[in-house]
């Protein structure tokens, strides 16, 4: 079978053709979202030979889960490492400021702040 799907909105007749484009875009993300999700649900309750079948009850459950945001994505490898390495310089910034009357101290806090300002910007992108 073809993984092409025709859907009609009624009122994208008048869009533009951009917001006709980002419009459909956005309904394809949802269904990989939810194809994903349900594919999930049915390996996880399938017990016998053959493959997973997806039923239209887990398909309206995952519609209504990815909705209401049940749902939550895990944090990319980015974003654990950016995570990561701003608690390391918040906590390496402590020792750092302890000492924050000596030079080599206010150094340290200083390095320790740009790095933590780095990880955070760096793992929003």
């Amino acid at each position: 079978m073809s993984d092409e799907l025709s859907i009609t909105v009624s009122g994208s007749g008048e869009l533009p053709e951009q917001t006709r484009k980002a419009l459909s875009d956005a309904l394809a993300k949802h269904g990989r979202d939810l194809m994903d999700e349900a594919g999930r649900v049915a390996a996880a309750q399938h017990s016998g030979a053959g493959d997973p079948m997806i039923t239209p009850g887990m398909v309206t459950d995952m519609d209504v889960w990815l909705r209401r945001g049940y749902i939550q994505r895990g944090r990319s490898r980015q974003e654990k490492i950016a995570h990561i390495t701003g608690l390391l310089a918040s906590f390496i910034g402590g020792f750092f400021i302890n000492n924050i009357t000596e030079p080599w101290g206010a150094i340290g806090v200083v390095l320790c702040g740009a790095v933590l300002l780095g990880s955070v910007h760096w793992g929003s992108q």
